[in-house]
């Protein structure tokens, strides 16, 4: 009986010792959590006021969130007894094992940071990566999100983004527009290129200067390609495009100049007996 009251007192003590300080650290995770979403949420705001790059913001946000944390776990760990030191020291022991086992995500961490210092691109910007073309949605802790022409989510890691060839097509504010044309090879020069004058200069999109530029590129094999080259501001490229492509169908056919096609010619040699 005298064992079974020992063990009873042990029980006893413990719970009240370990107990309250269980309950404690758990209030501490559950305020310092409190604590650091509305410190996440304040620094969201100022980020807003401050009219800072939305690139920045979507990647310091959840860093921020995910540090703070981490660090309230520490000081919990630290309020239980746990010798912080020790805690380092075994947190640093598993980290080569951890690193080991999460390279990729290790690595595309670090090409968000790069991401972020070096600034290729921003949100909103439409880019190249890789063969992967899309508008910068959101640049994250691990990947890039790019929202396609179709409308479909492309998510790319941040390792690929940092380390690939990259196109940034929102870069500057002109772009030109390239465009080969071929035609009948009994064309008039001289009026194909009175007639893209004329659509050059009628649509008003198209920029003044640098000056557009039309001249015969290639003898094709039935066909004259003629290479026609202007610049437009960025945000016009392609309805400048599609526009200049369909006047110039239009028009070609209004002053008679043709497009090839393939075709065969086919000569029948008779047997005259």
């Amino acid at each position: 009986m005298n064992a079974i009251n020992i063990s009873r007192e042990v029980i006893v003590n413990f719970l009240i010792t370990k107990g309250v300080a269980f309950i404690v650290a758990l209030l501490i995770v559950f305020v310092g959590f409190k604590v650091s979403n509305y410190i996440v949420k304040m620094l969201e705001k100022l980020l807003k006021k401050s009219k800072c790059d939305e690139t920045i913001a979507n990647f310091l946000i959840p860093f921020s969130k995910m540090s703070l944390k981490v660090l309230v776990l520490i000081s919990v760990i630290s309020y239980l007894g746990v010798v912080t030191t020790s805690f380092v020291a075994i947190i640093g022991g598993a980290s080569f094992a951890i690193g080991l086992a999460f390279q990729g995500s290790l690595s595309n961490f670090a090409g968000g940071v790069l991401l972020l210092i070096l600034k290729p691109f921003k949100v909103g910007d439409y880019i190249n990566v890789n063969g992967i073309s899309g508008t910068v949605k959101s640049i994250s802790i691990f990947y890039t999100h790019l929202t396609t022409p179709d409308n479909k989510i492309e998510i790319i890691p941040n390792s690929m983004v940092s380390n690939s060839n990259l196109t940034n097509f929102s870069a500057n504010n002109t772009r030109r527009v390239d465009l080969i044309i071929g035609v009948d090879y009994d064309t008039d020069i001289k009026l194909l290129k009175n007639t893209v004058k004329e659509i050059i200069k009628s649509n008003e999109k198209i920029l003044s200067e640098p000056s557009y530029f039309v001249g015969l590129s290639e003898f094709g094999d039935s066909s004259l390609n003629f290479s026609i080259k202007f610049w437009v501001k960025t945000s016009d490229y392609w309805d400048v495009y599609f526009k200049t492509n369909e006047n110039i169908n239009e028009k070609f056919n209004e002053v008679g100049i043709s497009f090839p096609y393939p075709h065969m010619d086919v000569n029948i040699i008779g047997n005259n007996q």
